[in-house]
Parts: structure tokens; sequence; C-alpha cells
């Protein structure tokens, strides 16, 4: 290497490029924070919602095996479990009625939950959002 050559590295090496101004910075990372949807986050409470209820199923059907004399116990499990059911699929549909191609499928999902859960609230809502339809 030439001596020119070092007194040019030893200059460069003197020097420090200045990072981008504070404005910028916040800008680029204020827009790549997350915004969650809440429609996502429903239906990621749903699913949540539904694996729990699986899982108080299968502990609950241990039990209920072991302990044949608690009925009223499993009754009202079976109770919040369809609620909750009817609840997780009133959801769905509230999901598929904001989609502007799943208004067809909503109306379906709508109808099953009126016939399946009648005296249930998700029923109810579910045949009062049908006639608005």
């Amino acid at each position: 290497m030439s001596n020119e050559d070092t007194k040019i590295e030893d200059m460069l090496r003197h020097y420090k490029l200045p990072g981008p101004p504070i404005e910028l910075k916040n800008r680029i990372f204020q827009s790549k924070e997350k915004r969650w949807n809440r429609t996502w986050l429903a239906a990621a409470a749903s699913i949540l919602l539904a694996a729990g209820i699986g899982l108080i199923w299968q502990i609950s059907g241990k039990q209920a095996n072991s302990e044949p004399n608690d009925n009223g116990a499993v009754q009202i499990e079976l109770a919040v479990t369809r609620a909750g059911q009817a609840s997780q699929l009133l959801a769905v549909a509230d999901f598929f009625a904001r989609q502007s191609e799943g208004q067809d499928h909503a109306r379906e999902i709508y109808h099953e939950v009126a016939q399946s859960f009648p005296d249930l609230n998700a029923g109810i809502q579910a045949q009062l959002r049908l006639k608005t339809y």
C-alpha cells in the first residue's frame, strides 16, 4: 500500500457520518407500529374461548366419570359450554357480515345460530340480525 493510501485511510477514520434526524426516526418507527384490527382481536378471543371451554370440557368429563353424583355441576358446565359456542358462532357471523363478500355466509351462520340456540341470547341476537337483512 502506498503512503498516500495510508494518509487517505487515516483521514477517513476521523470522520463519522451523522445519523438520521430524530424526527425521521420517530416517523419511521411510528409507521411500523402494529395496529390490531378489532375484528382480528375478537376472532383471537373467540378461539381462546373455544380452547378454554374444550379444556374445561375434557377435565370435567374425567371428573364426571369419577363422581357420578355430581349431575348439577355437569349440567351447568354443559349450559356454559353451549352458551360459549353460541356466542362464538355469533361473533364469527358478525365478522363475516362486516366483510364485503361475506354477507351470504353471515346470513347462513345467523340462521344456524337462530335455529340451534333459540333459548339463548346469541340465538335471539341472530334472529334480530336476520330481520335486518
